[in-house]
């Protein structure tokens, strides 16, 4: 939950710098999309690790009450980590950002959705 939580935060303000660098925004340094997307992927893995291992302790075995944290700990934060990251630029760029700039070469959140939510036709249906 932190790691998605920290991707919303961060993916929000790389889009926001997306967006104003497609506008023509001068901003000081030029365009650093790279760099800001490295950083964002980076500090999304690193928080998510870090939490899953301050958040989630290992189970305890049978006749042991102490509850450890270990690599494994690290680990588990950091394979949920790099998928939401993944995912949540993914969901930003390709749905949310062609609605905020208005792009009519892509399709819309509206269409998409209408796409999903439609039931699909059968045979029984068209006879």
């Amino acid at each position: 939950m932190s790691s998605l939580v920290v991707a919303l935060v961060l993916g929000g303000l790389f889009l926001a710098y997306d967006i104003a660098l497609d506008r023509g925004a001068v901003l000081p340094g030029g365009d650093l999309r790279l760099l800001a997307l490295t950083g964002y992927v980076v500090l999304v893995c690193v928080v998510g690790t870090v939490a899953t291992w301050l958040l989630v302790p290992l189970p305890t075995g049978s006749g042991t009450t102490r509850r450890t944290r270990t690599g494994w700990s690290l680990a588990l934060g950091l394979f949920a980590a790099v998928p939401m990251a993944y995912l949540v630029l993914v969901a930003l760029h390709e749905l949310v950002k062609p609605v905020l700039t208005g792009d009519g070469t892509a399709v819309t959140l509206a269409a998409i959705i209408g796409a999903v939510a439609r039931p699909a036709r059968t045979e029984d249906d068209t006879g």
